[in-house]
């Protein structure tokens, strides 16, 4: 059987209404303020580092694109006018416009 936590004792402050969110939070957990707090600060933890690593991930979707773009402006040639190099960089990295809207990677995008 796993040995349970050992438990700091810790004093928080919180201003009134806030106490008040928590009391109310604590009693739809049945649980009391201890252990209300020691709870939501774990959840509030947990959301920031699953925040943490979505950015990181757009972060890297963004680089990965970036690069792609750029690796096609090499193919493209050099004398070509800089407004159909764009035109078709874009084409190539986000796809012809006829399917655009169903690309489920994109922001705002569900499947169909």
């Amino acid at each position: 059987m796993p040995k349970p936590k050992k438990l700091e004792l810790n004093v928080v402050r919180l201003a009134p209404d806030v106490t008040a969110h928590v009391d109310i939070w604590a009693a739809a957990h049945a649980v009391d303020r201890s252990v209300a707090i020691q709870r939501l600060v774990e959840l509030g933890l947990k959301a920031e580092a699953e925040s943490a690593a979505m950015a990181h991930h757009l972060l890297d979707d963004r680089a990965i694109e970036a690069r792609a773009a750029d690796q096609i402006g090499l193919l493209i040639d050099p004398e070509t006018p800089e407004e159909e190099r764009e035109r078709r960089i874009h084409r190539l990295t986000d796809g012809p416009p006829e399917f655009v809207d169903f690309r489920i990677d994109l922001p705002g995008r569900r499947p169909h």
